[in-house]
């Protein structure tokens, strides 16, 4: 297994992990899609748990309305330039199972 020094031969998450990231770059380009709607589908649903569980508490909206929405926006748009920079800088590697093969020292 490229450079993974798992000593026990159960199927553990880590041993996946590793022998997805440093095998075959097929078999990267095959899992790279996966990965992503994994940690999509981690996105919605922490998102809708959180609206229900705000919900069946009675928590009050932050900031309702106009204002609410704006700042919302503002933190969206921040997060995607941010977001858009760090896969430049990864050279469109954005998924963890897809490394990039050089160390990458730069940073947003």
């Amino acid at each position: 297994m490229g450079g993974c020094d798992v000593e026990r031969r159960e199927v553990s998450l880590v041993s996946l992990l590793c022998s997805v990231t440093t095998g075959p770059e097929s078999r990267r380009r095959l899992l790279t899609p996966v990965a992503l709607a994994i940690v999509l589908g981690l996105l919605v649903l922490l998102v809708i748990a959180s609206r229900s569980t705000d919900r069946r508490l009675g928590l009050p909206a932050l900031l309702p309305g106009p204002l609410g929405a704006s700042i919302g926006a503002l933190l969206l748009a921040s997060g995607l330039v941010i977001w858009a920079w760090t896969i430049a800088l990864f050279k469109g590697r954005g998924v963890p199972v897809k490394p990039p093969r050089t160390l990458v020292i730069v940073g947003p």
